[in-house]
């Protein structure tokens, strides 16, 4: 849930909508929406996408 909550909180961040995240992460919007909500499994790939789209690092992303 702590991916989950970072993403959310990232995004609000930035101003952005899902629809508008999930496609700077060039992911599906129904995939985003899931992670979002905590019910995605997220790979490794993926993980750096969001990385790279919120210009942040892992450790970062992780982070409580």
């Amino acid at each position: 849930m702590r991916l989950a909550r970072n993403v959310k909180r990232f995004r609000q961040e930035c101003g952005w909508t899902q629809e508008e995240a999930s496609y700077r992460i060039k992911i599906h919007n129904r995939q985003f929406q899931k992670l979002e909500h905590g019910q995605a499994n997220v790979t490794m790939e993926t993980l750096a996408k969001i990385c790279v789209a919120f210009k942040i690092d892992g450790e970062e992303l992780l982070r409580k």
